[in-house]
């Protein structure tokens, strides 16, 4: 091949000279004049081997073809070919990039780039949190069985469990070719964020690390207004309009103010290799937040305490503790193990919240006197 390329080089040689510069109408040498899909010989494509193949084989369910004038060379999907030749074929559908001219250069970049770079070109980190949060939802509502939509289907060694969060994170893992952890990473940084604030971050094309930066104030915001019992639509709003003042902040000083009461210790763990702060740690931080915080004077715990912009009480957080009770008890009619556990762990997380609810209330009643000293309010 290299005797073909420099006596094709020495042929166009003086037509370059005499044409010039490139002017804006001609074609670049490397420039894909045409992408189809085509009935090739076998017998006339090339194996390109200086870029070896890749071990796995393609997951395209044609082999990908570059042609030049000097010929069709194969850049992946070699084992398609032998595949081909192995069942007696002499003729193979292929998808065929096409270029006007021959470069040695460009070859072995199109094929170390093929399972690199997306054909359609690279996303932002802001649209790739966006689209995984938009596929979560839609795929949490969607009655097909999740190995219909894993990559090629079913496959031997992909466990799909009764759990459906599980399962739409393998599927997204493996169309995506990420890791789960990874995965998880994207719904969190898109947890909690409205449409407005997503196209707002798309526009801007916000990076990862501003993702990874304002994390640990909204882990934070999502676990005070968690445990001050705000709904999820009030939690998204109120996320959502932090986040774009924390953007605006960010380009300022590529770092962002911690709220005053977040604690050392969870922050240092957020930033451990941008790892989510464990439950166990969010739950403690925010129990201690809560002890410290100043109750109001005047408290009626039956009637209702304020916090922020929607009231608790004692009464409703009997009958939260009496709803808990009975989602536990039909957890322990759960057969499956791996779904009981995960049900478990859920009503876990639920009475730590309920905890930390009754420490605001048991603090108050401390500060509470009549005539100096204490009384107990919590008799009906």
């Amino acid at each position: 091949m290299e005797k073909d390329y420099k006596e094709y080089e020495a042929k166009n040689e003086d037509l370059r000279d005499s044409e010039g510069a490139l002017n804006e109408e001609t074609p670049s040498p490397i420039e894909t004049v045409s992408e189809t899909f085509e009935d090739i010989d076998i017998g006339v494509i090339q194996h390109f081997t200086a870029i070896p193949d890749y071990k796995q084989p393609t997951d395209s369910k044609y082999p990908i073809l570059v042609k030049t004038p000097l010929g069709h060379f194969c850049i992946d999907g070699w084992n398609l070919l032998e595949e081909a030749k192995a069942n007696g074929n002499t003729i193979l559908r292929c998808a065929v990039d096409e270029l006007v001219d021959h470069s040695e250069e460009e070859l072995p970049l199109r094929k170390a780039s093929v399972r690199v770079r997306p054909r359609g070109g690279i996303a932002s980190y802001a649209e790739v949190v966006r689209n995984t949060k938009y596929l979560e939802q839609i795929l949490l509502t969607s009655d097909k069985d999740y190995r219909v939509l894993y990559h090629g289907g079913a496959r031997k060694g992909t466990a799909f469990v009764n759990n459906r969060q599980d399962n739409v994170v393998a599927v997204l893992s493996e169309r995506f070719g990420k890791s789960p952890k990874t995965i998880n990473q994207y719904l969190n940084h898109g947890r909690f964020l409205n449409d407005e604030a997503l196209r707002f971050l798309v526009d801007r094309e916000a990076r990862k690390d501003f993702f990874e930066a304002a994390q640990p104030n909204k882990m934070w915001k999502i676990t005070s207004l968690t445990s001050q019992r705000f709904s999820n639509a009030d939690i998204t709003a109120q996320i959502s309009n932090h986040m774009l003042m924390w953007y605006e902040q960010f380009l300022q000083s590529k770092k962002l103010k911690p709220w005053s009461d977040i604690p050392e210790s969870l922050r240092a763990e957020q930033n451990n290799d941008h790892v989510e702060p464990s439950q166990e740690t969010i739950l403690k931080e925010t129990q201690e937040r809560v002890q410290r915080e100043t109750v109001q004077d005047e408290f009626h715990p039956w009637e209702g305490n304020p916090v922020g912009d929607e009231d608790d009480s004692l009464k409703k957080i009997k009958e939260d503790v009496d709803e808990l009770s009975r989602r536990l008890h039909d957890a322990v009619l759960i057969e499956d193990p791996n779904q009981f556990c995960q049900a478990l762990i859920k009503e876990d997380s639920q009475f730590h919240l309920l905890s930390l609810r009754a420490a605001t209330f048991k603090n108050a009643l401390r500060t509470t006197t009549d005539s100096g000293k204490e009384v107990s309010q919590w008799a009906d």
